[in-house]
């Protein structure tokens, strides 16, 4: 009986293969590359308006007080939005003159929404709202972190400062700020010229500072239930003047994170922004941000994030050259809510005042 011989590939059909494999790699990797990052696209502004309405809902079901959604950042590169409703007013004295601020608890009923990994929000602040020195506004205060994060006399598009400050202190809150979309009890409509910063309770993750009054009789971190934990400290506070409510509510404190509420919002991604000043984001944060316990940006020699570039980016001027052109290609979004429906409308930015021509 006779053997067939054995087939074996030559080393030349072996190469053949090898590159049709790296072939077809080399077209499908892209391919489905570009359908993950469309369909991660599409996934940030789902999540943003499910944010959006959220805030709303909070409003309508709240029988005390306004609804707003909050932003929050957390390192890792994960930007967050969490639904609140406002249970009281404190005059904060944290500046030494006696300021009323809205303070705002977390609906537990409502789950949190994240954003896809990398992805960001930001807000428009009016001009001299944010990055402004000794101002009578401690928001977005460019003493209270590293100074070249916001323009001074311009616009700024704010990023939601809440995770980097010193989690094993008391009085850290000055270094939270953040922003919000508020609407109004009852009705769900947007609170629009609302101006009064609010303290929104987001507990510090450590427990270092709790076993001293009086953050050991009031401890956010351990509440079951932080709506009537804030409220019967209001309470207590209207009956006796003397309890020092600031330590525990004020924008000092490291339980919360001072807010505003804005009219319109970016959603970017943050690796995009970072790749237009040649940076990379940090490996610890996931952001321009650095690992820092006070707001910095990476850092790279001859490569710096200047805040009117930066504005510029989110706005459309891709390559930075101050001038809208064909030749930018915008990849952040901008919306606006709508007054009565709280929904989010897309508009088109409009240039920088003297930054060239209209898109």
């Amino acid at each position: 009986m006779t053997r067939r011989p054995e087939r074996s590939f030559t080393l030349t059909e072996l190469i053949i293969v090898m590159a049709v494999i790296v072939l077809l790699l080399s077209i499908s990797i892209p391919a489905f590359s570009a359908l993950l990052d469309s369909s991660n696209r599409s996934l940030a502004e789902t999540r943003l308006r499910v944010a959006i309405a959220l805030g709303r809902e909070a409003a309508l079901r709240s029988d005390h007080g306004d609804g707003a959604v909050v932003f929050f950042f957390e390192p890792g590169g994960r930007c967050y939005a969490a639904a609140y409703e406002m249970v009281g007013t404190i005059p904060d004295e944290s500046d030494g003159t006696p300021v009323p601020r809205d303070v705002f608890v977390p609906v537990r009923e409502l789950e949190p929404v994240s954003l896809p990994q990398g992805w960001m929000v930001r807000a428009l602040a009016p001009p001299r709202a944010a990055g402004q020195s000794n101002s009578d506004s401690p928001w977005y205060d460019r003493d209270n972190g590293h100074r070249d994060r916001y323009a001074d006399d311009d616009r700024n598009w704010v990023f939601p400062e809440t995770a980097f400050f010193d989690p094993t202190k008391s009085n850290e809150g000055r270094k939270r700020q953040t922003f919000m979309v508020r609407f109004r009890q009852g009705t769900g409509a947007l609170a629009l010229g609302e101006t009064r910063e609010a303290l929104i309770l987001a507990p510090s993750p450590s427990t270092a500072f709790r076993n001293a009054e009086p953050f050991k009789s009031h401890n956010f971190l351990a509440a079951q239930d932080p709506r009537a934990t804030v409220r019967g400290l209001l309470e207590r506070q209207r009956i006796s003047p003397s309890l020092d409510v600031t330590r525990l509510l004020g924008d000092m404190a490291s339980d919360t994170v001072l807010a505003r509420t804005v009219p319109q919002l970016v959603l970017y991604k943050e690796r995009e922004l970072a790749a237009t000043f040649r940076l990379q984001p940090d490996r610890f944060t996931g952001s321009l941000y650095r690992d820092k316990q006070t707001p910095e940006y990476v850092r790279q020699p001859g490569f710096l994030v200047e805040p009117e570039e930066l504005n510029a980016w989110l706005e459309g001027d891709s390559n930075k050259d101050g001038v809208w052109t064909a030749d930018d290609q915008a990849l952040a979004r901008s919306f606006v809510v709508q007054r009565y429906g709280g929904g989010l409308q897309e508009v088109a930015l409009a240039p920088v005042p003297g930054g060239g021509a209209d898109r």
